[in-house]
């Protein structure tokens, strides 16, 4: 398996969710406005935990893909496709039989 260095960076990024659900919940009491002070507290807190949350599962994702990447990278390829001649009136260019118009100057078959 491949080191990942982006380990640090998602436990920072969970840490930091995890921090702004408490200051969230804490500013909100603490800034002594009420119910609706604690629940815009809340509410910012969890919203700035849903973000830090989903760049660790981006990182995490990311992660897994590098791995597979690494592993396997004769699976990823995709092999080219055999072009069966046809030939741009207007460019020149060779492209497949089955497209309708060149992928190059989108002249169109007639």
């Amino acid at each position: 398996m491949i080191d990942f260095k982006g380990m640090a960076m998602i436990k920072i990024l969970k840490g930091l969710g995890i921090a702004s659900i408490v200051f969230g919940v804490l500013g909100g009491i603490w800034a002594d406005v009420g119910l609706g002070g604690v629940l815009i507290g809340v509410i910012g807190g969890f919203v700035g935990s849903a973000i830090y949350f989903a760049l660790a599962m981006v990182l995490e994702n990311q992660k897994a893909v590098m791995a597979k990447l690494f592993e396997k990278p004769s699976e990823l390829v995709v092999p080219p496709r055999e072009l069966s001649g046809r030939k741009c009136s207007k460019c020149g260019a060779e492209y497949d039989r089955e497209m309708v118009c060149c992928p190059y100057c989108i002249h169109r078959v007639e």
